[in-house]
């Protein structure tokens, strides 16, 4: 089974976008709060090279640590394109 893991900020209107349409779709995710969380999104946007741009998504194998990462103007331009890239890799 994959895990859906999401970094977002409360004020992030993307943010709430995505999580809305996931929760509609049924897709079950997590949801980590960059300003509460702040050494884990560090180490994140270090893997990724992503420069603090939200919501960054991780889809990973609950077995292990392997996964992929969308980071926004990289990977999706929109929630619509990354709800697709989600639902297809999940």
């Amino acid at each position: 089974m994959k895990e859906v893991i999401i970094f977002t900020k409360a004020s992030c209107l993307f943010c709430a976008m995505i999580k809305s349409n996931l929760t509609k779709e049924g897709i079950p995710f997590y949801d980590v709060d960059i300003v509460k969380n702040h050494d884990f999104w560090e180490s994140i946007m270090n893997q990724t090279g992503n420069d603090k741009l939200i919501p960054t998504v991780i889809i990973k194998d609950e077995n292990d640590n392997s996964g992929l990462a969308y980071v926004p103007g990289k990977d999706f331009k929109d929630t619509d394109e990354l709800l697709e890239l989600i639902k297809k890799n999940i």
